[in-house]
């Protein structure tokens, strides 16, 4: 590959501004707004139910810090408890407000996703071969795996765990990589709170976790020396400490869970899957055609990955990074999916979104032309039809799951059996179950105790009501009827 001269010493670069990669977030988040109308959707019942007992209670705000005494499998005070908390409490439970709310997150994490790009092209290239952070940013929150983290208002934990990870990598450009700053000052306030953005996306998400060693392969890639082992310091203590604070705070992960870690084929099958969703693949391509028997939908999904695959290879040709380069970029993909690899059965295609900021690194150091704006335009197509689809796709798609659950509840809650006192067996299969919000979501349609549901799973014994579907397609509407 050629070698580009890297010309940033020799021309003081000027610093990246924020009005730019704030317009390519906003942009993108144009794309999305149509998502605004999903309803709630599974684990966001779950989620609204505990944050509402929660304020009902009066607990403190900094309760989801402390250690519980029903622990589950994940520790995410920033990115679920308080995030919960504001939807519960200021937003009124609104799921059109979460998903607004999702918006603008996605318009900070794309922002600080293209500053940071930015950056990075402008220490390898310099200010006069790099573009500005716009197009980095637009294309990264238009990307395909954004999908769930909008219409999933649950999904609002990647979004917070890329934006805190921007921030933190931003925050060690500045302390390691010699990016520009406007003056001494605001370099040492990136570097001041870089410890503290490490922090929070580490309570958002676990996957943060490989951020250091991000971060590493960001400093060897631009063969930079640290100037000082002070911030290294700060923040291995803070990855420490938050180690041994999540050890305190989550329970075992169960055999035969989805989150369990496997080491066989899963890894390559994950690592396969992975893959294809950076490149737009969407997932409910391959959901729709194994578990509806709806394989034309693969045609949509092959459609989206072509298009995002054409962009991918005219901005790498027009980036033509060095070897060093294009292995580091590489790298720190393979780094960014390395915690989810060994799960034994779950994937999802936001699973890549940290490791695609090497994407918008190789946007941001590619010049302007005629083909930079052809790979633009098919990217952008891409988008255009995956999310077009989404709304037609068959359940169980997320759209239509989310749809169908959300009738059967308002179902529920005009019942004439709403708020009775006993027990209400759940005699429905547990993807239903699922896209009703689980215990969660009809207790609450049917002003009860998530106690006083029974699930699929357990035995119906001593149950007043039973809740079942008197056909079995997704198309019917579930009824509630007395035992006895």
């Amino acid at each position: 590959m050629t070698s580009h001269p890297r010309d940033s010493d020799a021309v003081p670069a000027p610093t990246v501004g924020w009005r730019a990669p704030l317009l390519g977030g906003a942009a993108a988040s144009l794309l999305w707004s149509v998502l605004l109308v999903v309803p709630f959707y599974h684990d966001d019942w779950g989620a609204l139910y505990h944050a509402r007992q929660a304020i009902a209670a009066g607990e403190s705000i900094l309760s989801p810090f402390a250690i519980s005494d029903d622990p589950g499998i994940f520790w995410r005070p920033i990115s679920v408890a308080l995030h919960w908390r504001l939807i519960a409490g200021a937003l009124q439970g609104s799921a059109i407000a979460a998903h607004a709310l999702n918006l603008l997150l996605l318009i900070a994490g794309s922002a600080a996703v293209g500053n940071f790009a930015a950056n990075v092209a402008r220490v390898l290239r310099g200010a006069g071969t790099c573009n500005s952070a716009f197009l980095p940013a637009f294309l990264y929150g238009i990307h395909g795996a954004m999908f769930l983290p909008i219409a999933w208002s649950s999904g609002a934990q990647e979004l917070y765990a890329i934006l805190f990870s921007a921030l933190f990598l931003r925050g060690i450009g500045a302390w390691g990589m010699g990016f520009p700053s406007r003056s001494a000052a605001a370099e040492r306030l990136w570097i001041l709170f870089t410890p503290a953005f490490l922090a929070l996306a580490l309570m958002s998400k676990e996957g943060a976790a490989v951020l250091p060693l991000l971060a590493a392969i960001m400093l060897w890639m631009v063969r930079q020396k640290p100037r000082s082992a002070l911030l290294p310091a700060c923040c291995a203590i803070v990855w420490i400490a938050w180690f041994a604070l999540r050890w305190q705070r989550v329970a075992p992960v169960p055999d035969g869970s989805p989150y369990s870690y496997e080491f066989g084929t899963n890894i390559v099958r994950n690592a396969g899957a992975l893959a294809a969703f950076s490149l737009n693949l969407p997932r409910e391509a391959l959901q729709v055609a194994r578990l509806a028997g709806e394989r034309s939908w693969l045609w949509w999904g092959a459609a989206c990955a072509l298009l995002q695959s054409i962009a991918v290879i005219i901005i790498s040709w027009r980036a033509r990074p060095d070897r060093r380069v294009a292995v580091a970029l590489l790298g720190f993909w393979c780094a960014a999916v390395l915690p989810v690899l060994p799960l034994a059965w779950n994937c999802y295609p936001y699973y890549a979104l940290i490791g695609l900021m090497a994407f918008a690194i190789v946007v941001a150091m590619t010049g302007s032309d005629h083909l930079k704006t052809i790979a633009a335009l098919s990217s952008q197509l891409s988008a255009v039809i995956l999310i077009s689809g989404q709304f037609f796709l068959p359940y169980p798609a997320p759209i239509a799951a989310a749809r169908w659950g959300d009738r059967q509840l308002k179902i529920l809650q005009q019942s004439e059996f709403r708020a009775q006192q006993g027990r209400y067996a759940v005699a429905l299969d547990e993807r239903s179950f699922g896209a009703m919000g689980n215990e969660h979501g009809i207790a609450m349609a049917l002003g009860i105790r998530a106690e006083q549901v029974v699930p699929p799973h357990d035995p119906p014994e001593d149950c007043r009501f039973i809740i079942r579907m008197p056909q079995a397609t997704m198309r019917a509407d579930v009824v509630i009827e007395r035992t006895n």
